[in-house]
């Protein structure tokens, strides 16, 4: 099979799909895959979120005996993180405004944005938080190789009705992300769990076929 991209050519047996399958649709694939990737494809979307990084002077939480960990199903800012580096004299907080919620913010101005969600942030942690030295979003949704956040999910009877097929190779092609982890969904953990268990599954395919053109090579049992 062969890759092809702007400025590289690839030739090889197999392929790795490591992107959400929101993406697939992003790839021309000749000839075309199969009907059920198509459907299966056009049931699987990403969320809306936000990702703020603010960089404080020090870190005052902790100061008041406050770890920064602060979840609110109903404020702006759901989850926030003390995410300061090791040794830093500053401390960063990171923080997630999802979905609807992203989806208002970005009807305000650059500058109401931000105070919209450093408030919700002060709210958990307290005033100090409303001025940070260093503010930073990440739109994910307009990132070109996500398009969203934080990770694909089918659409109502979506999973019951596809699932099954999900990781199904076609030809030379895998599946394999996050996304479509049983354990570790969304996360790095499953992103590795997704890697091993691909690259197993590509080891057999490799090995049945070398069997099937040469079965003399087959090791019998005992001589390996």
């Amino acid at each position: 099979m062969t890759a092809v991209a702007d400025n590289v050519t690839v030739h090889a047996r197999y392929a790795v799909m490591a992107v959400p399958p929101n993406l697939y649709s992003r790839v021309s694939f000749v000839p075309p895959l199969p009907r059920r990737q198509h459907q299966m494809h056009q049931h699987q979307s990403l969320g809306l979120v936000i990702k703020v990084h603010a960089v404080y002077a020090t870190p005052f939480w902790r100061d008041k005996g406050l770890s920064g960990t602060c979840f609110g199903a109903g404020e702006l800012v759901q989850e926030v993180y003390d995410n300061t580096n090791h040794q830093d004299p500053r401390g960063t907080l990171v923080g997630f405004v999802s979905d609807e919620k992203a989806d208002a913010m970005f009807e305000l101005s650059a500058e109401d944005r931000r105070r919209a969600i450093l408030s919700s942030i002060a709210a958990f942690l307290g005033e100090e938080a409303l001025t940070p030295e260093v503010y930073y979003e990440s739109d994910w949704g307009s990132e070109e190789w996500t398009r969203g956040a934080y990770a694909a999910s089918y659409d109502l009877g979506g999973l019951h009705r596809f699932g099954p097929d999900q990781l199904a190779p076609v030809g030379p092609i895998h599946w394999s992300c996050s996304d479509l982890a049983a354990e570790g969904y969304q996360h790095v953990d499953g992103a590795v769990r997704m890697g091993l268990l691909t690259a197993d599954r590509i080891l057999a395919a490799e090995t049945a076929e070398k069997t099937t053109a040469n079965p003399g090579a087959a090791t019998a049992p005992g001589q390996g």
